[in-house]
């Protein structure tokens, strides 16, 4: 019984990979079955971003949107946005993604799409996702690390 309402659950959800670069990122969304439902490259800017998940809510019918990102320098920015979106977010952990889906053939699309998948076959590694404040915390001490080590 609990797996039917899981599947309900997911009938009502899209899963999208984004594979963030700081240039363009490459979105994959696919429903869960694993058909691709939208592939899309877009600028990484804040307004570009929020115009293609917003695009994605629209055409969706009202779909519940997960996303899953593996960190790069400013994947915290993005998290903080797409959740301001009502997206459901994940962080990757990278190093067990890549054990987890190691590929010969590695392109944006590809992956976004294995992000995608991970994420809607309740497969994802995780990494700990801080709050914004614990964030700001993390980064005053790597600062304040960086300039005693600078100082020896």
């Amino acid at each position: 019984m609990q797996e039917t309402m899981i599947q309900t659950i997911n009938a009502d959800k899209l899963f999208i990979g984004m594979d963030l670069h700081k240039n363009t990122s490459t979105f994959v969304v696919k429903d869960k079955e694993g058909k691709l439902v939208n592939s899309a490259k877009v600028l990484t800017d804040k307004n570009d971003v929020t115009r293609y998940i917003n695009s994605i809510k629209r055409n969706s019918g009202n779909k519940e949107l997960s996303l899953a990102v593996e960190p790069v320098s400013q994947w915290y920015y993005y998290a903080d946005l797409i959740e301001e979106l009502g997206v459901d977010f994940h962080l990757a952990h990278p190093m067990d993604v890549k054990a987890i889906a190691h590929a010969r053939i590695k392109t944006d699309k590809i992956d976004a799409g294995v992000l995608a998948d991970l994420l809607r076959s309740n497969l994802l590694p995780e990494a700990y996702f801080a709050p914004a404040e614990v964030r700001g915390w993390k980064e005053q001490c790597r600062f304040r690390a960086s300039i005693a080590t600078a100082r020896l």
